[in-house]
C-alpha cells in the first residue's frame, strides 16, 4: 500500500472524514459563489445553515453544462460559479469538452 493510513480506512471511518470536510465546503462555496448562492436560493437554500449535511446532498439541484456555458459566458473566463480569488489560481487545466470549443 502506498498510504495504509488512508487506503485501510473502512468506509465508516471514510464517511465521517466527509462528512467534516462536506459542510465547510459547501459553505465556502455558498459564500464565494453567485452562481450556486442563487441556484441553492432557488431550491430554497436561504442560507449557508440551510445547506444540510452530507445526507442532505441530494435535496441540492443539479447542475448542468449548459449552466456552466452560460456562466462562464456572463463572467469569462471561469464564470459566476468561480470560488476561489484570483490570487490564489496558480494553474487551470482546460479541455475543449465535447463542443471543440
Amino acid at each position: 500500500m502506498r498510504d495504509p493510513e488512508v487506503e485501510s480506512r473502512t468506509p465508516g471511518e471514510q464517511l465521517a472524514l466527509d462528512r467534516g470536510v462536506y459542510r465547510s465546503q459547501m459553505q465556502y462555496v455558498y459564500s464565494h459563489s453567485d452562481f450556486y448562492r442563487k441556484k441553492w436560493q432557488e431550491a430554497g437554500v436561504r442560507h449557508e445553515r440551510d445547506i444540510g449535511e452530507l445526507d442532505d446532498l441530494s435535496r441540492l439541484p443539479f447542475t448542468g453544462k449548459d449552466e456552466i456555458r452560460v456562466a462562464q459566458s456572463l463572467q469569462p473566463p471561469f464564470g459566476t460559479n468561480q470560488c476561489a480569488p484570483w490570487s490564489d489560481i496558480a494553474r487551470v487545466y482546460s479541455t475543449s469538452g465535447t463542443t471543440g470549443t
